[in-house]
C-alpha cells in the first residue's frame, strides 16, 4: 500500500486536516430505529448493548448516531463528526480503519503541543517530551453524577494522552491514523548568561552611580536657614504689620512647602479630563453625593444626600474662562482634586463640615473654610461609555484662606494642610513656590451668587435691593456675591473607572491613593 506524501501544517491556527476530505453542513436526517429506545436507567444485564443499523438513504460521511451505544447512561453515542470507511482519497487507508479501531476514535482532532514546567518546581523533567491529546466531543454524552454531581462521560479518550519523543513522531502519528491535528508550539525561555564578575568588569562610558540616599551638604543647609527663619518669623508677626503679599507667601510656605508631595500625575488623570472636556461633555455634570444628619426619629445619624454639580477643573489647575477676567496663578501647582462651586447658603456646606473631624453642629461654624466631610462624586460620559466614581473628602475654600482681617483659623490651617499634601510642582513650572496664592485661585472660580437663600419659602421676606435672580455680576468685588461664594475641592482616596462600551468586555480599574509611598495603586476587577 503506497504511503502517504509529507504534509505541511500551519501551527497555532486551528485544527489542520490531514486529508482533503469536507465534511457535510448539516447530517442527513436518519429514520427512527426499529424499535422504541427506552430513556437512560438501569437494567439487568450489565453487558446488555443496543444496536441499530443506519439506513443505507443517509448522506456519505454522515456521523451514525445509532452506533453501538450504551443506553443504561444516555440515548446517544459519542461519535466523531464523520466515520471513515477506507474509500478517502487522501493516498493511503488510515490505520483507524484497517486496524479495526472503534467509531469513536476515527477522524479526530488531537492537539500536539510539549508542556510547560511545573510552576511550583525548578526542575523540567516533564517538558521534554511531546504530547498529543484529543478533543471533546460535541455529542460525547456526559451526564451528571447523581452521587456527587460530577460530570461524567463515556467518551474514553477525554483524559487520554500519548508522548512522543519529538514533535515530528507526532505529527506522523496523527497523519497515519487519519487524525486532524494542530500544533502548539511552546514558549521557550531565554536564559541570558550572568556572572557576578561581571559587575567589576569594565565597561566603556560614563561611570554609573546609584545613589541610595539624598545627601544635602553643609553648605546648602546654611543656605536654607535665613529662608526657614523668614517663614517663622512671618507667622509670629501680626496681620497689621505684614504686607498682604509677604503674608501670602507666608501662608504658602508654611502650609504647603517643607511636606512630601506626589512625584507624578495620577495614572487616570489624563483620561479624566479629557472624558470631562467638551469633547465627550458638553456640559460636565456630576453627581455629589453627601451625608446629612437625620431626622431625630431616625435610626440611623445620617442619611444620603445627592445633587448635580457642575466640574469645574482641577485644584491648581484652572482652565481658561472668557467669563471671568480675574488674574491667575502661574503654571507652579498642580493636583489631582476636582473641584466645583457653590453657594455658602446652601445646605452641602453645612454637611461637609458636619460629618467631619470637626463635627460642626452649628450653621455659624460653617461659614470659613474647612469641612473634610465624605463625598461621592459620579461621572456618566455617554460618548465613551465610560463612568468615573471619586471617593474621598472635600473641603471648602473661603475668602478667609488669606484675609487681612483675622489670623489663621483652625479650619484654614487645615484646608491648607490637607490640600497642600496632594499638590506637586508641575515639570515645566513658571515661578517660584513663594508667588503662587490661595487668594488668587480662589478668585480665579469667582462666579455670581446673588439669587435669594436656597431652599428658603418664597413666601418669606429677603433683601431685594441685594439679592435677584438671574442677578449678573459685574466685578470680581461684589461684595455679596463674595459674601455667598465658596470652591469646593474633592480630595480623592479612591477612583473607579468603569468602561461599558462592550458588554462582552467590560472592565472595571479602581486607583487607589497610597498615603505611604505617595502613589497610586491600580487593581483592574469585574465590573
Amino acid at each position: 500500500m503506497p504511503s502517504a506524501a509529507p504534509r505541511k501544517t500551519v501551527q497555532d491556527e486551528g485544527p489542520k486536516a490531514a486529508y482533503p476530505f469536507t465534511a457535510p453542513t448539516e447530517p442527513a436526517k436518519v429514520p427512527a430505529p426499529s424499535r422504541p429506545v427506552d430513556r437512560p436507567g438501569p437494567v439487568n444485564d450489565s453487558s446488555e448493548i443496543i444496536s441499530s443499523e443506519l439506513d443505507d438513504s443517509s448522506a456519505y460521511g454522515t456521523p451514525d448516531y445509532y452506533a453501538v451505544a450504551d443506553y443504561r447512561s444516555h440515548p446517544f453515542s459519542p461519535v466523531p463528526r464523520r466515520v471513515l470507511d477506507g474509500s478517502e482519497d487522501i493516498g493511503s487507508t488510515p490505520a483507524a480503519v484497517t486496524s479495526g479501531a472503534p467509531t469513536e476514535l476515527q477522524a479526530r482532532t488531537v492537539r500536539i503541543y510539549k508542556p510547560v514546567k511545573t510552576a511550583t518546581q525548578s526542575g523540567d523533567w516533564h517538558g521534554h517530551s511531546w504530547k498529543m491529546d484529543w478533543d471533546i466531543l460535541q455529542k460525547g454524552h456526559r451526564w451528571e453524577n447523581p452521587l456527587m454531581g460530577w460530570q461524567s462521560s463515556s467518551d474514553f479518550m477525554q483524559g487520554t494522552k500519548l508522548n512522543f519523543a519529538s514533535k515530528e513522531d507526532a505529527i506522523r502519528f496523527a497523519e497515519k491514523q487519519g487524525y486532524e491535528y494542530f500544533v502548539q508550539e511552546p514558549n521557550e525561555r531565554k536564559r541570558i548568561p550572568k556572572a557576578y564578575a561581571s559587575q567589576f568588569l569594565h565597561t566603556p562610558g560614563k561611570l554609573k552611580t546609584i545613589r541610595t540616599k539624598i545627601e544635602v551638604s553643609p553648605a546648602a543647609k546654611i543656605a536654607t536657614l535665613p529662608t526657614l527663619r523668614l517663614a517663622a518669623l512671618r507667622r509670629i508677626l501680626s496681620p497689621s504689620t505684614t504686607p498682604h503679599s509677604a503674608r501670602s507667601t507666608a501662608s504658602m510656605s508654611s502650609s504647603t512647602q517643607h511636606v512630601a508631595r506626589p512625584k507624578a500625575p495620577a495614572p487616570w488623570k489624563e483620561l479624566f479630563i479629557a472624558h470631562t472636556s467638551k469633547q465627550h461633555m458638553e456640559s460636565p455634570e456630576f453627581v455629589l453625593s453627601t451625608v446629612h444628619t437625620a431626622p431625630a426619629d431616625s435610626p440611623v445619624p445620617y442619611v444620603p444626600r445627592a445633587r448635580y454639580c457642575i466640574y469645574r477643573g482641577m485644584w491648581a489647575e484652572l482652565p481658561p474662562n472668557e467669563h471671568n477676567t480675574a488674574p491667575t496663578n502661574a503654571r507652579i501647582f498642580a493636583s489631582d482634586m476636582p473641584t466645583f462651586t457653590t453657594d455658602v447658603r446652601m445646605d452641602k456646606v453645612p454637611e461637609l463640615f458636619g460629618s467631619s473631624g470637626g463635627h460642626a453642629t452649628d450653621v455659624a461654624q460653617a461659614q470659613g473654610s474647612g469641612g473634610g466631610g465624605p463625598v461621592e462624586a459620579v461621572w456618566w460620559v455617554k460618548d465613551a461609555g465610560t463612568q468615573w466614581r471619586v471617593k474621598g473628602e472635600a473641603f471648602v475654600v473661603a475668602p478667609d484662606i488669606e484675609g487681612d482681617d483675622a489670623a489663621e483659623s483652625s479650619g484654614v490651617r487645615t484646608v491648607k494642610s490637607e490640600i497642600g499634601k496632594r499638590m506637586y510642582f508641575q515639570q515645566d513650572a513658571e515661578g517660584k513656590e513663594g508667588d503662587w496664592s490661595w487668594n488668587t485661585e480662589l478668585t480665579g472660580h469667582f462666579g455670581s451668587f446673588k439669587q435669594p437663600s436656597p431652599g428658603k419659602p418664597v413666601s418669606e421676606p429677603y433683601n431685594e435691593q441685594e439679592e435677584k435672580m438671574g442677578e449678573k455680576v459685574t466685578t470680581l468685588d461684589d461684595s455679596v456675591a463674595r459674601r455667598n461664594f465658596r470652591v469646593v475641592i474633592i480630595r480623592p482616596r479612591e477612583v473607579e473607572k468603569t468602561v461599558l462600551t462592550d458588554p462582552d468586555h467590560s472592565r472595571r480599574y479602581r486607583y487607589t491613593w497610597n498615603v505611604d509611598a505617595l502613589q497610586w495603586d491600580t487593581v483592574e476587577t469585574w465590573p
